[in-house]
């Protein structure tokens, strides 16, 4: 694991760079008197940007697809470019929901869209995208692509339903489970059958893998949305409720009129009061059992060290929760 998550870290860094060079390099042979200055330094902030974009996280879904590609008997240097595409692919998207959330922060960093505006955050972000389809291309599998753009597809779908939710009151706990399948697990999902595709692998094999990444995804998406409430990953405070998401903890409140009337601290002092985050992680742990039964599963299927490393990135799920709320923090005192 931690050669393959080198090489992404390597992969990526790379990555940014060589694209731009390419692009100067046929910019300055086309003009006889050479780039103007400003037109080379709005290339290389651009490199800058993709870079940065990609330089921060903990690697959650590459960990993912080079734990999956591991277990299906690839070599390095395909888990390595898997683990390279999901994370280009994870860092465009990010950068794209800040320009759409209109978000000022990213993992306590500034993000792109609030140093340099939307238009160069969204060239950022598909620049960035452009990356990840040079390594899609590189892989040579054409069920990958299909699926590829299928979780694409399921991405947009899953933000676009929440676009047109918002400040809406009505929304209802299957429209949140809807969407957060579509905008997180589809991709999570996507990390594990990514490895199956490339090693061609039974239907059997690919469905297990593909079942678990799905229930991983959700448990994801349920400790994010309870996080965003109780200590959040470098984002502000209650910010889903600020851009006028209703997430599972306000959801399960049962509020009659509209949330939105209310005031942060007022919904923080019920979500308090009605134990709504501790429920929250108990809905993600039902996500996470669901997994679980996967890897039992998988266990003549896979080799025991390649078990441990889904394990260990299911628990390490609940990692970002405080001790109190972590399921399996609880287990171990």
């Amino acid at each position: 694991m931690s050669k393959g998550l080198a090489g992404v870290e390597e992969t990526l860094s790379e990555a940014a760079s060589y694209p731009i060079e390419r692009a100067m390099e046929l910019a300055i042979s086309l003009v006889p008197l050479g780039l103007p200055v400003d037109s080379r330094f709005w290339f290389e902030k651009l490199s800058r940007m993709s870079k940065n974009s990609q330089s921060s996280g903990k690697r959650f879904r590459a960990k993912l697809a080079i734990a999956s590609s591991q277990a299906v008997g690839l070599p390095l240097d395909t888990a390595v470019s898997l683990g390279s595409f999901v994370e280009m692919i994870q860092a465009a998207s990010l950068v794209h929901d800040d320009v759409v959330d209109e978000a000022s922060l990213r993992r306590n960093e500034p993000t792109v869209n609030s140093l340099l505006g939307n238009r160069f955050a969204v060239l950022t972000g598909d620049y960035i995208l452009s990356l990840a389809l040079a390594k899609l291309g590189l892989l040579k599998n054409h069920d990958l692509t299909i699926r590829f753009s299928e979780v694409v597809s399921q991405m947009t779908f899953g933000e676009a339903m929440e676009i047109e939710i918002a400040f809406s009151s009505t929304r209802s706990t299957d429209h949140y489970l809807t969407t957060i399948s579509l905008k997180t697990a589809s991709l999570l999902s996507f990390c594990c059958q990514s490895a199956c595709f490339m090693a061609n692998a039974d239907m059997q094999t690919t469905d297990i893998f593909t079942e678990f990444g799905a229930n991983l995804g959700m448990a994801f998406q349920l400790v994010d949305d309870a996080l965003d409430f109780v200590g959040p990953d470098g984002k502000e405070k209650c910010q889903d409720f600020r851009e006028g998401l209703l997430t599972l903890p306000i959801l399960l409140l049962g509020i009659k009129d509209n949330p939105f009337d209310k005031k942060i601290d007022e919904i923080q002092t019920l979500i308090s009061e009605k134990g709504a985050i501790p429920k929250t992680v108990d809905k993600a742990r039902e996500y996470s059992t669901k997994a679980i039964r996967c890897l039992e599963k998988m266990k003549n299927l896979v080799p025991d060290h390649c078990l441990q490393a889904f394990t260990d990135i299911s628990t390490g799920i609940y990692e970002r929760l405080p001790n109190s709320l972590n399921p399996f923090s609880r287990r171990q005192t």
